[in-house]
């Protein structure tokens, strides 16, 4: 079952989840979280059975787009390989009402060493197997580049831009200034 939690919740599931589950490279600071959750333009959401929180996911999303970006999602130590993580997000994609979903996977042609590509490799897997499109497009931020996938909801990948979304759900979550230096939309060969 997916559950909302509410701003009050943002400092436990940051303190005992996020910086746990991230690099913190790729943390964003609880402050710009906080912010984004009093704006409305973020969720934070649980995925329970018989009481025991199994994974957890953020999502950054906006009125008047029609899609979330995925900014955050993981499974619960312990309980991971055991399918969880395809379930939660085939509820999510019941959950939300959206076109679809904008997911930024590490590319693993970037990475450093065979093992970090081989891990980059099986999630742009894990996102397939669970509906996901890998676009043409990457998209750097802060030197850091992604693959950006889209789990279709309402709309398959053919019918929208998930270049667009992704900028659109920045601008949200990023000052203009800081979001024109830290991110670039390229399309791959």
């Amino acid at each position: 079952m997916i559950e909302l939690l509410g701003a009050d919740q943002a400092d436990w599931l940051y303190r005992t989840r996020l910086q746990r589950d991230f690099p913190r490279s790729e943390l964003r600071p609880l402050l710009s979280i906080k912010t984004l959750l009093r704006s409305a333009n973020y969720s934070l959401l649980k995925w329970t059975e018989n009481g025991e929180m199994l994974a957890y996911a953020t999502l950054i999303h906006g009125e008047g787009i029609r899609g979330a970006l995925l900014d955050y999602f993981a499974v619960e130590e312990g309980r991971r390989g055991q399918g969880i993580g395809g379930r939660f997000l085939s509820e999510l994609r019941g959950f939300l009402r959206a076109d679809g979903i904008v997911i930024e996977s590490e590319l693993p042609e970037a990475a450093e060493d065979p093992a970090e590509r081989s891990l980059r490799e099986r999630r742009i897997a894990f996102y397939e197997r669970c509906g996901a499109e890998r676009s043409s497009l990457g998209w750097r931020v802060f030197s850091v580049d992604y693959a950006l996938l889209w789990l279709p909801i309402e709309r398959p990948l053919a019918e929208v831009s998930p270049g667009e979304m992704v900028q659109a759900l920045y601008a949200l979550s990023m000052p203009a200034p800081m979001r024109a230096m830290a991110t670039k939309l390229y399309t791959m060969d």
